[in-house]
């Protein structure tokens, strides 16, 4: 993994934590916390979102993915970052996702998902598949992660 790639998944992040704290003051109870499970390469991988619970009277949520690190979970993530629980999070639909064996697929590293080679970028896809069948969201989303999970690059 280059250089400027881990750079731009650290600036991710910045602009994440930082960016979405700006739009307004509402209630960050707002949101439904679902757990979802897709099928990919006949491996069930899931996921927890968390939606606003006016999701089906908006359109275009930005959608933003929370990459656990090697051996971490998506609970961690949820619990360390608490993303979903930001003042404006009925703004956007956030996602963290459960890494293949607690690991992510980061080409050059870590642990049993890249030595399996998991494909980690059919899971983003169908996350986001998943999650444009049940609410209105943009076609991009926003990504970041620690560690390992920061080096995923979907």
């Amino acid at each position: 993994m280059n250089f400027r790639l881990r750079y731009l998944s650290h600036l991710v992040a910045i602009v994440c934590i930082i960016g979405f704290g700006t739009f307004g003051a509402e209630d960050a109870s707002a949101s439904n916390r679902v757990k979802r499970t897709i099928k990919i390469d006949g491996i069930e991988r899931t996921y927890t979102a968390y939606i606003p619970k006016s999701a089906q009277r908006k359109r275009n949520l930005r959608v933003v993915f929370v990459f656990h690190p090697a051996l971490g979970t998506s609970k961690f993530m949820e619990d360390a970052t608490k993303l979903h629980e930001l003042p404006d999070s009925n703004e956007f639909v956030v996602v963290y996702p459960e890494g293949f064996m607690r690991t992510w697929n980061a080409g050059a590293c870590c642990g049993v998902a890249e030595m399996r080679d998991v494909d980690d970028v059919a899971f983003f896809r169908a996350m986001m598949r998943d999650l444009a069948a049940m609410v209105s969201i943009r076609p991009k989303a926003y990504l970041t992660g620690f560690s390992n999970g920061a080096l995923t690059g979907c």
